[in-house]
């Protein structure tokens, strides 16, 4: 059994989504589509239309703003979002994935060693 990734576009100019669809051509596994009226209807209900794992979507080139992509993976959980700057330039993948890992030692400097850790894994304000 063939399990095939559908990657839907929107918000690209024509040359770049043209790049994004090529660079896909030969893989059999990854289907490229337009995300369909999303301009019409709204991105959300174009998801729900057409339920790709992946969706692309074009950002202003130069934006630091990560709400879309958020608004997004939190209204459609299974959903992995790439953002690519309308220039080609920066792209940001973004998804809520679920962690469990163990606790090495259960201990008050165990649980210190592990919040710590997260905290070093964070972008700092």
């Amino acid at each position: 059994m063939t399990v095939t990734v559908t990657v839907a576009v929107t918000r690209l100019p024509g040359l770049l989504a043209d790049v994004v669809r090529e660079a896909f051509a030969d893989d059999p596994l990854v289907r490229v589509d337009p995300l369909r009226h999303a301009d019409r209807d709204g991105i959300d209900a174009a998801i729900e239309r057409q339920t790709p794992d992946v969706v692309i979507v074009g950002v202003p080139a130069g934006s630091t703003d990560a709400g879309l992509p958020c608004d997004l993976l939190l209204r459609h959980r299974d959903l992995v979002v790439l953002t690519l700057s309308t220039d080609a330039r920066s792209a940001w993948m973004c998804e809520l994935r679920p962690s469990a890992r163990p606790i090495r030692e259960v201990s008050p400097a165990g649980l210190r060693e592990v919040v710590h850790a997260m905290l070093d894994g964070r972008p700092r304000s």
